[in-house]
């Protein structure tokens, strides 16, 4: 299994299934009650409620990657146009086709809608909360919106093995939690602000990408309407 729900400060796994992987189960997320896992829809995050994490995300982009060179030497020898991004080859697989990215929010043949991968986010991005583990769209910080990343962390150096995926929550917590104070600059027990994070798993680990993307969003969810940088909210 590849691909993991995103993880939340709150400890529930809230990434539903990739649009591609739909077939293994129903889509939904889990959460931790009392030791064992229950399904619940949607994004059911937990406010100011900080058990360990439960789940991690999968970021597809970069997991990709070999098979979208598989594909590209595939199809051309085929004959057949060349998948060029792992967002198109994402698109393929879901059954959405090729072909350019729109403009962000723009259908663009992706199943969820959205035009922006998870996995290139970058700290500053506004984002919504995704419809899946694949896609979200990216807008201006100046239009409504639900998260906003706040730092991509190395988790170990290169070269490092991969340390167990209980772990990598436990680096990727601490990591983001000091990175939402670093980013907004109010102390976390006084903020209006909550974090959550996409971890690298093994296959990302082992292909050289340690990194975790944090981010963070209103604890009690409602959408922000300008960046949270400096704001000590």
């Amino acid at each position: 299994m590849w691909f993991r729900g995103r993880a939340s400060a709150g400890g529930r796994c809230l990434g539903r299934g990739a649009a591609a992987c739909r077939a293994l189960g129903p889509e939904g997320c889990f959460r931790a009650s009392e030791g064992s896992h229950s399904l619940a829809r949607h994004h059911p995050r937990s406010p100011r409620s900080r058990p360990a994490p439960n789940g991690a995300a999968v970021r597809p982009a970069r997991i990709l990657a070999a098979a979208l060179l598989a594909a590209a030497v595939a199809v051309s020898l085929s004959g057949c146009d060349v998948v060029t991004t792992a967002r198109d080859l994402g698109r393929q697989l879901a059954g959405g086709g090729g072909g350019s990215a729109g403009a962000p929010g723009s259908a663009g043949g992706a199943a969820s809608g959205y035009d922006d991968a998870i996995d290139d986010l970058q700290p500053g991005d506004c984002f919504a909360d995704p419809d899946d583990d694949w896609y979200t769209d990216v807008v201006e910080c100046t239009e409504l919106h639900d998260n906003e990343v706040t730092a991509r962390i190395d988790l170990g150096d290169a070269g490092s093995d991969f340390p167990g995926d209980i772990r990598v929550d436990k680096l990727s917590r601490a990591a983001c939690e000091k990175a939402l104070v670093d980013y907004d600059g109010a102390p976390f027990a006084e903020s209006t602000l909550d974090y959550s994070y996409y971890p690298p798993d093994e296959t990302l680990w082992r292909g050289g990408d340690r990194s975790v993307i944090c981010y963070g969003y209103s604890w009690n969810y409602d959408q922000l309407e300008k960046s949270f940088q400096g704001a000590k909210i």
